[in-house]
């Protein structure tokens, strides 16, 4: 009857959380036959695209640029580059590069038509606006989108036992009759749906609301997983005595790990519940079973032929030709007449000289300047001459200067995808001499080691992170050289230190982790057959059997001393922020609370001399905003946090980097 209440109370909870409202926009941009010059119709539709995007309150867009099937695939990659890039470029111009989150080309790899004629063909000459719009109420709503996950969601039959396969690498395995309804009664359907959430990220932890106390004690996670099971729409329950086994994926084993269960205090927030139950860890060897593996099928792969070190080398980039300046026209000197001409006299000479005196002084300093004003007319009449003929020059010389003008900004252009085929051609080299390495490895010691340990050893090098970084300001030097800052300012491109640390292996070569994928788990098949039980080697480190639904823990206390503990207390920017406090050293996090006194935020009893990372979330006029600071914890604590705005995927990836 507990468990009972429990389901009911735990499915009340979970459809309180709802993500906020987005909607998709998509948007062809068609250019002519080997062009990608934005033209006035391109500018009509990028604005009306943009402006539907300007009734929400925030959006993000991704443009991807293509070309038909004419040309080598190397020459559309380029074009298609460059048709993104005119396309980025314009909407930068627009003050809209903010909203860009994502730009890529893919050449001829993604037709819409596969046909010859000049109609199929235009489809396939285009830009495409992927937008998604939102209209975020509050920083919850942020929190949900962050989420770029799908739960995996299975449909089992009850009468028979099922393995799932999760796409993070969890396994859960379904027993038959593990079932019934949620009074006890057995099951009219053998039909079942399964559902299965794998959050190992801080970026998950976030957007489901989950964070690592029970109790007010601190604890180390290994990872949280959901399971929930339906039937015909309808929520059903373990039987009582049975249990489902679930395998955690690959991590780093540590003592004293245990299920925790879900508890929801008085403000429907995730608390932890300790059962006691420790995890056991599977590791190479607890089976006297090896695999049956082909080797020479796994490590023949194809490195699409030989990947060499991509090189990046330019002539000196010549200076922006310039329109030249146009001519001004002479001045026409003005011609005097008696009347204007002015004579200066002292004041004795205008007392002693007569009229006709002054007259005839006047009439000598006219004549005097109108000698000057004739000369004065004769090299104007000349300068004007060589004026129109000067913009006569000017004028037949335009064309020519600003067809070196789009010449010189062509250059620019393949330049910047040099520099982008670089960085994703560097990428891919350093993941393809990292396999080749372990696979030389691999091949040297097959039959010396366990085919477990040897499967463990190539498939925990694809899961592992790249530890690449490049200077983007040195590479774009090297292309640019003197030039740098012009263009870069010009073009509005703003140089980091590029990461890939965020990035896996198997995201750089997906088609080998796929072989890898499959040799595993026709591994865990062939074992599984011939003992009946799950024994995953190092893919899978802990187990553990639950005996009821929703989100477990595998978890451990991080026991600190009393006496080393201290609050972190963080600016109040309101009530609609979310700070969040991650551990460093330690899978760990934790939210901050609001005072009583709205003064601030605080995050109570915390071990000092810790490094932690703090993280804030806000909605700022409709837009997503974020906050992170390294922080080693001391006795007093009282923190400003600086926030600027930030994309989903920006958030989403400083969490992973986290990681």
């Amino acid at each position: 009857m507990k468990c009972q209440i429990l389901t009911l109370i735990f499915y009340s909870l979970i459809s309180l959380k709802t993500a906020s409202s987005q909607t998709e926009y998509v948007q062809n941009i068609y250019f002519d036959f080997d062009k990608s010059i934005i033209t006035n119709d391109h500018k009509k539709l990028i604005q009306s695209f943009v402006n539907k995007l300007d009734k929400h309150g925030y959006s993000e867009i991704t443009i991807v640029g293509h070309t038909d099937q004419d040309g080598s695939n190397q020459y559309n990659k380029e074009l298609s580059q460059k048709r993104a890039h005119s396309v980025k470029s314009y909407l930068a111009s627009q003050e809209l590069e903010q909203r860009i989150t994502g730009i890529d080309w893919k050449g001829e790899t993604e037709l819409i038509s596969r046909e010859n004629s000049s109609s199929s063909k235009k489809q396939n000459r285009r830009v495409a606006l992927i937008a998604h719009a939102y209209d975020f109420e509050n920083s919850n709503d942020i929190l949900t989108s962050i989420d770029d996950k799908s739960p995996t969601v299975v449909n089992v039959n009850s009468k028979e036992s099922q393995n799932i396969n999760c796409k993070q690498g969890t396994i859960v395995n379904i027993p038959k009759d593990a079932f019934v309804n949620l009074d006890g009664s057995p099951m009219t359907s053998s039909n079942i749906e399964v559902e299965v959430k794998e959050a190992f990220t801080y970026a998950d932890f976030i957007s489901e609301g989950l964070f690592t106390h029970s109790k007010g004690d601190i604890l180390e996670t290994g990872g949280m997983i959901y399971v929930n099971a339906t039937s015909n729409g309808q929520p059903i329950k373990l039987k009582e005595g049975q249990t489902i086994e679930v395998l955690y994926p690959a991590q780093e084993v540590k003592k004293d790990m245990e299920l925790f269960y879900a508890t929801y205090d008085e403000n429907n927030e995730i608390d932890w519940a300790p059962t006691s139950q420790p995890f056991a860890s599977t590791t190479v060897g607890t089976s006297a079973y090896d695999y049956e593996i082909d080797w020479d099928a796994l490590l023949n792969f194809d490195f699409e032929g030989a990947i060499e070190r991509p090189s990046l080398y330019f002539p000196e980039m010549a200076s922006k030709p310039s329109l030249g300046h146009k001519p001004f026209p002479p001045s026409k000197p003005i011609e005097p007449t008696l009347q204007n001409t002015s004579v200066q006299l002292n004041t004795i000479d205008k007392v002693l000289k007569g009229k006709k005196k002054k007259e005839a002084l006047k009439q000598e300093k006219y004549e005097e300047a109108k000698k000057k004003y004739d000369a004065e007319l004769a090299d104007y009449e000349e300068s004007y001459k060589n004026y129109l003929t000067n913009l006569e020059n000017y004028k037949n010389a335009i064309p020519q200067k600003e067809a070196a003008i789009i010449d010189w900004n062509k250059e620019v252009d393949r330049r910047i995808g040099a520099v982008n085929n670089y960085k994703s051609g560097m990428k891919k080299f350093h993941v393809y001499a990292q396999i080749k390495g372990v696979s030389k490895k691999i091949k040297k010691e097959v039959g010396q080691k366990s085919n477990k340990e040897l499967l463990n050893l190539l498939n925990r090098m694809m899961q592992s992170p790249i530890n690449l970084s490049l200077n983007e300001r040195r590479l774009y030097r090297k292309v640019f050289g003197n030039q740098t800052k012009r263009i870069l300012d010009e073009r509005k491109i703003y140089p980091k230190d590029i990461e890939f640390r965020t990035e896996y292996n198997k995201s750089v070569f997906p088609y080998i982790a796929e072989i890898i994928s499959r040799s595993k788990q026709q591994a865990i098949e062939e074992e599984f057959a011939k003992t009946g039980k799950i024994d995953n080697g190092e893919f899978g480190k802990y187990l553990t059997n639950i005996s009821q639904l929703g989100w477990i823990n595998c978890d451990r206390f991080a026991n600190f001393p009393q006496q080393m503990l201290a609050n972190v207390y963080l600016k109040d920017e309101g009530d609609d922020v979310k700070y969040y406090l991650i551990f460093t050293d330690m899978k760990s996090m934790l939210p901050a609370k609001r005072t009583k006194d709205k003064e601030s935020y605080v995050i109570a009893n915390m071990p000092q001399d810790k490094q932690v990372k703090i993280v804030g979330v806000k909605l700022n006029d409709k837009e997503p905003q974020m906050s992170v600071i390294d922080y080693k914890i001391g006795k007093d604590n009282y923190l400003a946090m600086e926030f600027n705005p930030a994309s989903l995927s920006d958030i989403r990836t400083e969490l992973n980097a986290i990681d």
